[in-house]
């Protein structure tokens, strides 16, 4: 019998899990948490062939009365946007295979999970929340040492809104003009969260959990910019070996964060500044890796994704449980590139794009935009200005080869940009 799977904002990385379960055989359902997501209204998008979707009009008690009577076995979010929703609708449908609403908080707010790492004795960073600008002064030496300081939303996504400030000038601003404002989310920010600014070495560790059984899909080590404003620019990131000492410290410690923001059952991102002393949590997001999957790719390198993984969760447990005390294997090195966009403009023809794709490493583009199409300059993580994909079994020519693009992007040389 074919599971029936309900699919909460199933945009981004929300369609590769889309594709995986259709091609499993499952029954699809989709649920929209708002009119919009990302600022695009929902008659823009993209929405896959689902047998049945409809719109959360902020009536819950409709909706999960609606949601019943498609006979759900699963409710999972595609994306940020979709996973307090997809708790709230897993709760009252008393779907099993589920998470708590009672630790909600800590997998979406920014605050309670740190909060809740302090009250394990876990490693966490200190932080304060204030909802006025003058509060500000006060705040700072609660957190920290001084400066540089993290300026950022309680409960965002894409990295939105978050900024580094080195000066209290710049953390003012920073404040003054994120209180108030909206997120990529589409939520007010009537707060705003001081943090500690984390020194070290930042990766991702991607998961797929249940019953807390947490099984690391990938562990990516990141390259990473500051950009004006204080923000931070994802550039690259390469697929770590499993085994090592390191790799080692970065797993044990994102279990036991797992476990302490209730993560029972679903697929986890969690961003990890790996400091001198010790890893140190970002974020916990309890969901898939947002921007992309590109399966091609990790195929080759990984023999298959993180949405892969959770699709077999939700079609065979039973395979699934058979990973128990194994980790993933790397069939040959990857690495991605995530372009940067130095302005908005006309996007023109480079020659760097053609020596970038006869690199002895290359493998693709992804969601690359075509020449000549409008562009926006990048100012988050949501991969809109495209990806390059590098593979190969050595593991020097994948970093040498992503190194130089790299170079070409920070020196103005990849991309051709042309005033509108």
């Amino acid at each position: 019998m074919s599971v029936r799977v309900c699919i909460v904002d199933g945009f981004s990385t929300g369609r590769e899990l889309y594709k995986e379960l259709f091609d499993r055989g499952a029954t699809l359902f989709h649920v929209a948490s708002s009119h919009e997501y990302g600022g695009t209204p929902l008659e823009q998008l993209e929405i896959d062939d689902y047998v049945a979707t409809t719109k959360f009009s902020g009536d819950l008690t409709e909706l999960v009365r609606k949601v019943a009577g498609w006979k759900i076995d699963y409710v999972i979010p595609g994306c940020e946007n979709g996973v307090e929703l997809s708790d709230l609708l897993s709760h009252h449908l008393h779907i099993r295979n589920s998470n708590s609403l009672d630790t909600l908080s800590r997998r979406r707010s920014k605050y309670s999970m740190h909060e809740a790492l302090k009250e394990a004795g876990l490693r966490h960073a200190r932080q304060k929340i204030i909802s006025d600008a003058c509060e500000l002064s006060g705040a700072i030496g609660e957190v920290g040492q001084g400066f540089p300081i993290v300026v950022k939303p309680v409960s965002s996504a894409c990295s939105d809104g978050v900024r580094v400030c080195d000066t209290y000038e710049e953390a003012i601003a920073a404040t003054k003009s994120t209180l108030g404002s909206y997120d990529f989310l589409g939520m007010r920010n009537d707060e705003i969260l001081l943090q500690e600014y984390l020194d070290g070495v930042q990766f991702f560790v991607n998961t797929v959990t249940k019953n807390r059984q947490h099984y690391v899909t990938d562990v990516w080590r990141h390259s990473r910019r500051r950009r004006d404003g204080g923000a931070f620019l994802f550039e690259s990131m390469i697929i770590e070996v499993p085994g090592s000492e390191a790799w080692k410290r970065l797993v044990d410690y994102t279990c036991e964060v797992l476990d302490v923001v209730g993560m029972r059952f679903g697929a986890s991102h969690c961003e990890i500044m790996l400091t001198q002393d010790s890893p140190v949590l970002i974020e916990v997001n309890a969901r898939l890796m947002g921007g992309v999957i590109h399966k091609s790719a990790l195929s080759d390198s990984l023999g298959e994704t993180q949405a892969e993984v959770l699709a077999e969760l939700i079609t065979d447990s039973c395979a699934f449980e058979e990973r128990a005390g194994r980790t993933y294997d790397v069939r040959q090195h990857v690495a991605e590139s995530s372009f940067v966009f130095p302005k908005s403009g006309r996007l023109g023809y480079s020659p760097k794009l053609k020596e970038l794709a006869e690199l002895d490493s290359f493998h693709s583009f992804a969601r690359m935009p075509e020449i000549g199409s409008e562009v926006e300059q990048t100012t988050d993580t949501s991969g809109s200005s495209g990806y390059a994909y590098f593979v190969h079994p050595d593991r020097s020519v994948v970093e040498q080869d992503a190194g130089l693009v790299l170079t070409w992007q920070r020196e103005g040389q990849l991309f051709n940009i042309e005033d509108a």
